[in-house]
């Protein structure tokens, strides 16, 4: 009974936070583990709740005018206007890397985070938690026929749950197309594998496939 009425919250709260959510950017773009060992990601971008807030910046113009004897330097307070959107989001993601003669890994994982937008939208960081599987098709055995030079290897797939700690940051170029860039830190564990530390880091595209809603 408890259990029923534990899987009842997390559904109900799962479907209100869905329905108040916008599907955001996909992403895709090269994937590294280490930094160097090449791969490639893909996802996309649910935001879950956002709020906006205005505030007033004071800049200083200064300005330089010539008389016929001097030049008199000027200057005058501009009060400008500045825009911060503030939004949680929920991000399915998607990856591969290869090491090359060692083994290739493959990620399916979640991202929840924080993301802070200041200027129009067009400059944001953010920062998240990561959480999903993590696979590695490891090469256990390689042979070379020497008559022709062909390789033949055997593989082995060990699995491990991931966790991250990602930061993110980015621009857009233009309203439905920006670059973004993220390093991540994190910890995988296994029972038939030793547990270890990962590090990765990718650099891609941002691309707004539907129109942002526009909210009062």
């Amino acid at each position: 009974m408890k259990n029923c009425i534990v899987i009842w919250i997390i559904v109900f709260c799962g479907n209100h936070a869905l329905s108040q959510a916008e599907f955001g950017p996909v992403f895709i773009g090269y994937f590294g583990n280490l930094g160097y060992q090449p791969g490639l990601k893909i996802g996309t971008q649910i935001e879950l709740k956002s709020c906006k807030k205005h505030a007033e910046e004071s800049v200083v113009n200064k300005e330089s005018v010539v008389n016929k004897e001097s030049v008199v330097n000027k200057e005058s307070v501009v009060n400008k206007e500045s825009v911060v959107n503030k939004s949680f989001y929920l991000s399915p993601q998607a990856g591969f890397y290869v090491s090359q003669n060692v083994h290739t890994g493959y990620l399916i994982n979640a991202d929840f985070g924080y993301m802070r937008t200041k200027g129009n939208n067009l400059n944001y960081s953010a920062i998240s938690i990561g959480s999903g599987l993590f696979i590695q098709s490891q090469i256990t055995e390689l042979s070379i026929n020497l008559s022709d030079g062909s390789k033949k290897n055997t593989r082995e797939n060990w699995a491990w749950y991931l966790s991250t700690l990602n930061f993110e940051f980015g621009k857009a170029i233009t309203q439905n197309l920006g670059w973004y860039g993220k390093l991540s830190g994190g910890y995988k564990m296994g029972r038939s594998q030793g547990n270890a530390m990962v590090l990765f880091a990718e650099l891609g595209t941002r691309i707004r496939l539907f129109s942002k809603k526009s909210k009062t």
